[in-house]
């Protein structure tokens, strides 16, 4: 049994001579080892962070651009927006409630002002401290970023992208223009006509009434034409 002791003994003496340098080798990597993996960590996320922010801010854009051009297709349904003036402006109007005076809304002019059912959001859209802007385009109004605007792609609103009367924004939208980044579109177009007024229906009893009185008219027209005619032999 001594014996059998004996030998543990050595086995664990001999053991412990093998992996103490190598324990203590251990200790003083082991640190440096966390440091370099919490370093590579940190400057992967932040690569993931600077790589993936074009694609998030795309988002963004893409998303309010919709939003707001649902809003406003919203407000034409209920009020018929029949201008827009001027031409560019920023669209910061959609936070106004019931309370205003005559007809335009910030650059909206509309047929049933008394319809607004403001305000349709709590805060207008900006991105990065600007208002997006409502332009009219040679193919129709387009909700688009603010003028001064940096894009996901780099370019800036006003300077590198220009759009007016002459442009075709359509083509700014497709894959590879300006207003396109990976598969999202950053400017919408107004899926509705402006200026298509439609005057209110009259009701029933009065268009009957109106025919009634017309047919009458019509009538006696020839009567008193004839009256007329004897009057002039008359004299």
């Amino acid at each position: 049994m001594k014996q059998l002791k004996r030998i543990f003994t050595n086995v664990d003496i001999a053991v412990d001579q093998r992996v103490r340098p190598m324990g203590r080798i251990i200790r003083r990597v082991f640190p440096v080892l966390t440091i370099f993996f919490l370093l590579f960590i940190s400057l992967f996320s932040l690569y993931k962070v600077l790589y993936d922010m074009p694609l998030q801010e795309a988002k963004i854009v893409a998303e309010d651009v919709r939003r707001i051009a649902s809003v406003l297709h919203d407000i034409d349904k209920r009020c018929n927006i029949l201008s827009i003036k001027p031409n560019h402006d920023a669209i910061d109007f959609l936070t106004v409630g019931k309370s205003f005076a005559g007809s335009e809304v910030g650059s909206l002019n509309l047929a049933y002002p008394q319809h607004w059912q403001g305000p349709y959001l709590k805060s207008n859209p900006t991105f990065k401290g600007t208002h997006y802007d409502l332009v009219r385009a040679k193919d129709g109004f387009y909700v688009v970023p603010g003028r001064g605007m940096k894009l996901p792609n780099g370019l800036i609103m006003g300077r590198d992208v220009i759009i007016d009367g002459g442009v075709v924004a359509a083509d700014l939208i497709k894959p590879n223009g300006p207003l396109h980044y990976q598969g999202l579109d950053l400017a919408q177009r107004l899926g509705f006509t402006i200026g298509d007024w439609d005057a209110p229906a009259q009701k029933k009893r009065e268009v009957e009434e109106t025919n009634k009185a017309l047919r009458e008219f019509s009538r006696a027209l020839p009567y008193t034409c004839r009256d007329a005619d004897e009057q002039i032999v008359l004299c």
